[in-house]
């Protein structure tokens, strides 16, 4: 899985620029970023989790199978990491994953779902003096929430794997 020890630093960066921000317009900016930011570094955890499978199994359909993740833009649990997931792993794979971890899946579902949304507000709206964007420390709660998800998710699939 990526490192997020960058990223951290960038959010905390990014924190900091926000907290002492006093124009309100440019402070929904650097909130913006940081969701932005760990939205994509999601989308690569996601990606690199998979391909990394597929690498491992080296079925003959390995090129079309990446092509799928290629083609899987965002992070919406069940319409993107759960789908995804069932194309790649197969539905009794995740299933089991999710049977033996629900509620680090379930923490998983809420925080990529809750990136997801903030991420669609910021990417589709323009900034105004009341927009409702939650700012670095939230979103930074939201990517540890993601990271230990995919971690756990991660070591489910490998025991699965290995046995």
């Amino acid at each position: 899985m990526l490192k997020s020890t960058q990223l951290k630093s960038l959010l905390n960066n990014i924190d900091i620029s926000y907290q002492q921000e006093t124009n309100n317009n440019k402070a929904l900016l650097w909130a913006k970023m940081a969701i932005i930011e760990v939205g994509g570094w999601t989308e690569e955890c996601i990606d690199e989790l998979l391909n990394n499978y597929i690498d491992y199994k080296n079925p003959n359909c390995k090129n079309e199978l990446k092509e799928l993740i290629k083609r899987n833009y965002g992070f919406d649990y069940s319409r993107n990491f759960r789908n995804i997931c069932v194309q790649i792993l197969g539905n009794l794979i995740f299933e089991k994953i999710e049977k033996r971890i629900p509620v680090d899946c379930r923490r998983l579902e809420l925080a990529l779902n809750g990136l997801k949304n903030n991420r669609n507000r910021c990417a589709h709206t323009h900034i105004l003096n009341n927009s409702p964007i939650d700012a670095p420390h939230i979103t930074v709660s939201q990517l540890n929430d993601i990271e230990a998800g995919l971690k756990k998710f991660k070591k489910e699939l490998k025991k699965i794997i290995l046995n």
